[in-house]
């Protein structure tokens, strides 16, 4: 795990800890490319969009599957490390560089995650 934690949000600590093991759970499956595990942490109604215009990229938890097992089976060595992660109330973001794709094109990534319910509801990706 990263050790360039910052915690910007003091109070609500259960809160932080839900969100950053369920952030850190689905970080872990996509680096091993376990799609169950993976998805398992995410709301039955998830959306997935673009920063900052809110264009939806993907809805719910079928579409999400579909996703990203095409993502593994394209990209075998995919792989994100885990750069700084920076946690407020029940948003929790990350910001990771990612290789392996098959097009030899690593990149930075920053990915912003809320929790609701005990589970990832919304994500951004910028």
């Amino acid at each position: 795990m990263c050790s360039n934690i910052i915690n910007v949000y003091k109070g609500e600590s259960s809160m932080k800890e839900i969100g950053e093991k369920l952030v850190q759970k689905q970080l872990d499956a996509y680096n091993a490319q376990n799609l169950e595990d993976f998805v398992s942490v995410y709301s039955e109604d998830v959306i997935v969009m673009e920063f900052p215009s809110n264009s939806i990229i993907t809805i719910g938890m079928e579409e999400m599957r579909e996703g990203y097992s095409r993502l593994f089976k394209e990209n075998p060595k995919n792989h994100a490390e885990l750069l700084t992660r920076i946690v407020k109330g029940n948003r929790i973001i990350d910001h990771e560089f990612v290789t392996g794709r098959t097009n030899g094109i690593d990149r930075q990534a920053i990915a912003i995650y809320e929790i609701e319910n005990e589970k990832i509801s919304k994500v951004w990706f910028l």
